[in-house]
């Protein structure tokens, strides 16, 4: 195969050029007094596990056997640790001398990237690549586009020539259909998506259902081109945004997720924590309990109806958070899901543990933890020429297949088997202490704040709270009575945020009674009325409410399955009796799934009118 023969002599020409610094020998000796010790240790944790193995099938081994292998493992353990200490203090002592070393001399920079792209692809993939005139244009001469790739992390599973035809087919659409004025944005995105969906993604809840790239890009930048998305999206970094498009909802789920959060908790998007944006829905309407698939699949839509345990409460809160366009990375926990997300503070845990308790793919929370502030400390053009090397190293000097290892990245220490990743991570470590000792925000500088003038959270954000009152609807000539504004609002068991439909509503609970007062005029005055309300509820089979002038007879508004969205209520019939006050009392009489209600809307009935619809009723 002439492909292959070529790109693996390239390779070696590299090899034979790029030379990996020299490393001080007082450090490289602790480095492998370090090793010796971490390789006794892996041994003497593996005898033990053995041990306890034989133990559950054979007596002949007791129970002082396995206590001493366990104090074997401790004996070590300390060696261990006071080979990092030596590790430590000899880096130290040389810390100047590495990073003198480590940012790439101008003339190998693109020699480099393309090295790191061949060896981590392989040759073999690169051979085999359907756009080969692409790929090699791309290698030899692309090296703009290289850095970018090489700085958001790489493609997944390394699947580099797979993430530039989906790269490329991006771009076409770019240029034909997107608005140049979010140009920008748009490379941003085109290239978070290729990275990520270059390798297929299975959509939840499906058999053989994937994310289709082409299709998450067009979600995207239609939902921020219709203000759907947080103002922080357009700010994010590649690297960020990746985190986002890589969620394993369908397009439609996204879209349903973000609407049924707008209509039902508007207070999420202005009032909560940066912590807690959007991801509060798990604490406040997805219980703790087994969960309910009543449709025979999973889909996130059942999360929220039915609740359920660690994992669907972390699946659903990356889920909402990356449909509104916030990064978010795993989490799992011993034993537990938990889940990280991004805030404009630094990324921080939702639902479990700290970062200290997390694993995600092969990585420790703290090592994600330490990169993302690092990239926020040095911004990303430093990030490359400071930390980006060093990793580079570790995969030209053979000491690590990838740029991954289990002991620096798995448990957050150095290795003596993959010293440039070690140097790497105990550059972050030492950065970031600096930074908190000098009160160094590691957090972000990003505004708030969206190009997009109807920005949909912006505006909620930035709009007054109102108090309405009750109106005659001028075209129709219904009574409309905004549920935010009763005679007197309850302590408990009622919330009024502002509403994405504007103005205010009312989120009901129970029991409870709300009271809402009609003025008297000769435009409004009437006997007989059909009366509806506009609601919206993200559970199941909600009970019923009880609707009726103060002192006469209540009338039962069945509550219908909304799912998220905004619908009327069937029409009741209510007669007015003169004699008695106009004060509406809407009542609830059981403490179950919240009501989210707008308006309650009264329109005039003739008498015949009205007692066909009692019948009906």
């Amino acid at each position: 195969m002439p492909e292959l023969d070529f790109y693996n002599e390239w390779m070696k020409d590299l090899e034979a050029k790029l030379a990996v610094p020299i490393i001080p020998s007082s450090l490289q000796e602790a480095f492998q007094r370090l090793e010796e010790a971490q390789i006794a240790k892996q041994r003497l944790d593996k005898e033990k596990g053995v041990l306890q193995i034989k133990a559950r099938q054979n007596s002949a081994i007791t129970t002082h056997d396995i206590e001493a292998a366990q104090a074997r493992v401790e004996e070590q353990t300390v060696l261990v640790e006071k080979a990092l200490k030596e590790v430590q203090y000899e880096y130290e002592a040389v810390a100047d001398e590495i990073d003198s070393q480590t940012p790439l001399p101008a003339s190998l920079k693109n020699e480099w990237m393309t090295y790191i792209l061949l060896k981590t692809h392989t040759p073999a993939n690169w051979a085999k690549a359907a756009l080969q005139e692409q790929c090699l244009d791309f290698l030899q001469h692309d090296f703009e586009l290289q850095e970018q790739i090489l700085l958001a992390g790489g493609a997944v599973q390394h699947a580099t020539s797979q993430a530039l035809a989906v790269y490329m087919q991006l771009q076409e659409i770019i240029q034909d259909e997107s608005p140049p004025a979010h140009a920008a944005l748009w490379d941003k995105l085109a290239l978070a998506v290729a990275l990520e969906l270059c390798v297929p993604l299975p959509i939840f809840g499906t058999a053989n259902q994937f994310v289709d790239p082409i299709e998450r890009y067009r979600h995207y930048e239609i939902a921020y081109l219709q203000g759907d998305l947080d103002p922080y999206f357009e700010h994010f970094t590649v690297f960020e945004l990746r985190h986002v498009i890589n969620c394993d909802a369908d397009s439609a789920s996204l879209s349903w997720g973000r609407e049924a959060l707008r209509n039902f908790r508007p207070q999420l998007l202005y009032e909560s924590a940066p912590q807690w944006r959007y991801s509060e829905m798990v604490k406040t309407d997805v219980p703790y309990k087994a969960p309910d698939w009543y449709k025979g699949y999973q889909s996130y839509d059942q999360i929220l109806q039915g609740g359920g345990k660690c994992g669907p409460r972390a699946w659903y809160g990356r889920f909402i958070c990356k449909a509104f366009g916030i990064p978010t990375w795993g989490a799992k926990q011993q034993g537990h899901a938990a889940m990280a997300r991004w805030t404009e503070h630094g990324w921080e845990t939702n639902l479990g543990g700290g970062f200290r308790a997390n694993f995600w793919e092969g990585r420790c929370g703290l090592h994600f933890q330490l990169e993302t502030q690092v990239r926020n400390l040095l911004g990303e053009v430093k990030f490359f020429r400071q930390i980006m090397p060093m990793t580079w190293y570790a995969i030209r000097s053979k000491a690590s297949q990838g740029d991954r290892d289990s002991t620096v990245q798995m448990d957050f220490q150095p290795s003596g088997q993959n010293i440039w990743l070690s140097l790497a991570l105990m550059k972050c470590q030492k950065l970031v202490q600096q930074a908190s000792s000098t009160s160094t925000s590691i957090g972000v500088s990003y505004p708030r704040s969206s190009s997009i003038p109807h920005n949909k959270i912006q505006l909620l954000v930035d709009a007054p709270v109102i108090n309405e009152s009750v109106h005659v609807d001028k075209k129709s000539g219904a009574i409309i009575i905004p549920a935010a504004s009763p005679l007197q609002r309850p302590n408990d068991k009622a919330w009024f945020p502002k509403s994405c439909l504007g103005g205010m509503q009312l989120l009901l609970n129970g029991p409870l009674t709300v009271e809402y007062e009609i003025p008297s005029s000769q435009e409004n005055i009437n006997i007989y009325y059909k009366v509806s309300l506009r609601i919206c509820v993200i559970k199941r089979n909600v009970d019923p409410l009880q609707i009726g002038w103060k002192g006469q007879e209540q009338r039962q508004i069945n509550i219908p399955d909304t799912c998220g969205d905004w619908q009327w209520t069937r029409p009741c019939a209510l007669e007015w009796k003169v004699s008695f006050s106009r004060i509406l009392v809407l009542h609830r009489m059981t403490q179950q799934h919240l009501i989210a209600i707008k308006d309650i809307r009264l329109d005039a009935l003739s008498e015949d009118e009205y007692r066909s619809l009692v019948s009906d009723t």
